[in-house]
């Protein structure tokens, strides 16, 4: 018997509570008391096995992101572009590699956070057009090392909407990163390194594996209001697309 019908009706119910909690936040986000720029390179990697033959690639990308803060709320938006190769050179021809990463936090205490993530990948070459749609959720814990200008975080995100243009979908994702952040003092720049990975399960029928990787270093800019007055100062939580 096919666990598909509890699987579709699992994702259906995803979505709604994700369509939900976005409507919710956009009065807060209106009133965002904390906004942050970032630019940031990273070295994407990407692997996959379909019928025993495995095939990488790699390459660098860079991008823009944005955040709002408002009371528990925290909604960034981030987009990058680049290239990747395969590996060995010749395995695959030269990619062009895009990807839009919209996220959602929920302070539930300062060290733990719930979240909610939306992504689109796209990969394009000589060989044809790839494109992931990826939906999910999951859990953030932060702490500061001894001071609130260093700090790491680690996030944990369970992928049950997994959608893969001209090939057969993944059933579902984990995906899991840690970094860390550091705010020079008296500086308006913060500093962050992340690592992320994304791991995809297909079914038996499939006989295929993929998983993503990247090792992402940023540098943001944040401007918080206080008593109706906005002023510049590192990046609160300045971390790269995840």
């Amino acid at each position: 018997m096919s666990a598909s019908p509890l699987h579709a009706a699992c994702a259906k119910l995803f979505r709604v509570t994700v369509f939900v909690a976005t409507a919710l936040s956009v009065p807060a986000a209106l009133a965002a008391q904390a906004v942050s720029v970032q630019a940031l390179v990273a070295v994407p990697n990407s692997s996959a096995r379909v019928s025993g033959m495995t095939t990488r690639m790699d390459g660098v990308w860079a991008g823009l992101g944005v955040g709002i803060e408002a009371g528990r709320f925290s909604l960034t938006a981030n987009g990058t572009r680049g290239q990747v190769n395969g590996t060995p050179p010749g395995a695959v021809p030269a990619t062009s590699l895009g990807e839009l990463d919209l996220g959602g936090l929920f302070h539930l205490a300062p060290w733990l956070a719930v979240r909610a993530r939306y992504a689109a990948r796209a990969l394009s070459s000589a060989a044809g057009y790839e494109r992931w749609d990826m939906m999910g959720a999951g859990a953030r814990v932060a702490r500061d090392l001894g001071t609130p200008a260093v700090s790491t975080f680690a996030a944990l995100t369970y992928l049950p909407v997994v959608r893969l243009k001209n090939e057969t979908a993944p059933t579902f994702g984990v995906g899991g990163e840690a970094g860390a952040t550091v705010t020079p003092a008296g500086s308006p720049l913060a500093l962050t390194l992340v690592y992320r990975i994304e791991r995809f399960h297909f079914s038996d029928a499939a006989t295929r594996a993929a998983q993503f990787e990247t090792l992402s270093l940023a540098i943001g800019v944040r401007a918080h209001r206080q008593r109706g007055r906005w002023t510049l100062s590192g990046s609160k939580d300045a971390s790269p697309p995840r």
